[in-house]
Parts: structure tokens; C-alpha cells; sequence
């Protein structure tokens, strides 16, 4: 097996000009089959899809600097080659692709480095698949995580009875973007629950289980946030609009683990370029590291 990655610009998804889409404004539709094939080159085979299967072998092959008969098999994905850059009349905001969820991603990575030697034992999980549903060999539905935690436990001298043990005294902050109030579209929100970019983390809460957040799990992560001195937000979903979901409840449920559902706020989310508040990354780090610190022992008896 071999990584690969081309860091230049390749490929386009080329929307359709307005004068042949005279209806654009009553509603964008994309069809899936017809409407996202990437062009990477002049000739008609290359714009419907770059010269087919052995085109593609081939690139990856000068690419890896192998023959094209050594690539037998790949798994590719399309990414926004353009650098993040702050914006605003302060710089204020930063416009980076994939902000969801890569920023959670850096501020559990960031607590986890901060968190001291010999203090109580805390895991990250940087989980594949999500955005598809996370039924995978390494996705949050699969058995990949308990084995992986049964296998260390094990190797410290414990037993699977006592990963069970752990569990109950654990908690889960799973961490994921949330919505922030659209200035443009205010209707899509809830009005009692308005979450701002740079406001601070997010609790995040649906009663329908799409969020995996409770009472006691909210409470224990509004003390870590106060343990980093940083404002926290509510966000409930508007009960009119279908909720999406994260990782947090197919985690708990599969762990019987207590879990919290929190994010930071953006625009656009899932756009090829996301929008967020620089003021809320610094945030995000401090509360992921105090919940770490804390830990659920010391949330359970505050």
C-alpha cells in the first residue's frame, strides 16, 4: 500500500454559466450522475472523466513513479487546494476547507498534547466515515474502537472486565462543527437557541437522541469550560427541519458511555469552503483541555 497525495491544482467541478440556467435563482438542483464530473484535461474523454479507469492508473503511477501495471487498486478523493485564509475587516474569520470537522480533529489533538504526564489516562478518536454514515471496518458503527481500547487495556495489565469498569466511569465529549446563526437566513434557526460565531464552544441538544448530550454531560462540560474561563452555547435544532447527527450517539450507545455532543460554530458547513470565527479555535483548545483535566469524577461531584 502506498499514500499519495498531488498538492497542485488538478481538477474542476464545473458549475453550468447562468445564461444557459435561466432558472438557477428558483432552486439549484445537482444531480449526483450527471452534474459533478471533475475535468482535468482538454479532450473529451479527460473532461468526462480523464481518459477513464487506465487514464487514471496511469496518473498514479507517474505519480507514485511506479508502472501502471504495479497500481492495482485505489481509493482517491477530491479536495480544495486552496490555502485557508483570514478575512474580515479585523481578520476576524477564517474561510478553510473542511473545517468540519478537521477543526475539531486539531483541538482534541491539542488537548491531548497539553495533557500532563501521570494525570488520569484520556483517549482521542479521529474516526473515518462519518459524513457516509460510519459503517465501516473503522467507522464509529464498526467494533474497531472497543477493540482497540480491550487490546491497551490488556497490554497495561487489565482485563476486558476492566475496560467495562472504565467505561462507566467515563464520559465522551464528542466533537463536531455546529450551525451558527445565518445573518441571511435567520428563519432556519431556532429562536431560542442562537448560536454566534466566536460565542464559544457549542453543547449541542436534540431530544429525538440526534445528539448524544444529557443533563449530567452538558453540566460536566459547561465546569470544563469554566475551568478554561471560556463562554459556552447552547444549540438546540429547529423542530421543523430534519437534524443531523454525529458520532456521539452510535459511540455512546455502542460503549454505554456517557457522551456530550459539542462543536464551534460556522457557516456553509460541508460548502468547499467553510466560515468560522478565529476567536472560537483558542476557545475550543482551552475547553477540550480542562475537559481533560477535570475528568468525570470531579464533574460528578460538582
Amino acid at each position: 500500500m502506498r499514500l499519495f497525495h498531488h498538492r497542485g491544482a488538478l481538477l474542476r467541478v464545473a458549475q453550468l454559466a447562468i445564461h444557459l440556467d435561466r432558472d438557477v435563482n428558483a432552486g439549484l438542483t445537482l444531480d449526483r450522475q450527471q452534474h459533478l464530473h471533475p475535468i482535468w484535461g482538454l479532450s473529451p474523454a479527460q473532461g468526462a472523466g480523464g481518459g477513464g479507469y487506465d487514464g487514471f492508473r496511469g496518473f498514479l503511477a507517474e505519480l507514485l513513479g511506479v508502472q501502471p501495471e504495479a497500481v492495482l487498486s485505489w481509493d482517491a478523493q477530491l479536495t480544495d487546494v486552496d490555502p485557508p485564509r483570514r478575512l474580515g475587516r479585523s481578520q476576524e474569520f477564517l474561510a478553510a476547507p473542511r473545517l468540519d470537522n478537521l477543526c475539531s480533529c486539531f483541538g482534541a489533538l491539542k488537548a491531548m498534547a497539553a495533557h500532563p504526564k501521570g494525570a488520569q489516562p484520556a483517549v482521542i478518536v479521529l474516526s473515518d466515515h462519518e459524513e457516509v454514515g460510519s459503517t465501516s471496518a473503522t467507522g464509529a458503527v464498526g467494533a474497531w474502537l472497543e477493540q482497540v481500547l480491550e487490546r491497551i487495556t490488556i497490554a497495561n495489565g487489565g482485563s476486558r472486565s476492566r475496560l467495562l469498569e472504565a467505561l462507566a466511569g467515563s464520559m465522551l465529549a464528542s466533537a463536531d462543527m455546529a450551525h451558527g446563526i445565518h445573518p441571511n437566513y435567520q428563519d432556519r434557526h431556532e429562536p431560542s437557541h442562537q448560536v454566534v460565531l466566536g460565542g464559544g464552544p457549542v453543547i449541542k441538544h436534540n431530544v429525538g437522541g440526534r445528539y448524544a448530550t444529557d443533563a449530567t454531560t452538558a453540566a460536566a462540560f459547561q465546569i470544563a469550560c469554566d475551568h478554561a474561563g471560556v463562554p459556552f452555547q447552547d444549540y438546540s435544532h429547529r423542530g421543523d427541519i430534519p437534524c443531523g447527527s454525529t458520532i456521539g450517539p452510535l459511540i455512546s450507545a455502542a460503549l454505554s458511555v456517557d457522551t456530550v455532543d459539542v462543536g464551534m460554530a460556522q457557516f456553509s458547513m460541508h460548502s468547499a469552503r467553510e466560515l468560522m470565527a478565529c476567536a472560537d479555535v483558542q476557545m475550543m483548545c482551552d475547553a477540550f483541555t480542562a475537559w481533560m483535566a477535570t475528568g468525570p469524577a470531579r464533574h460528578r461531584r460538582t
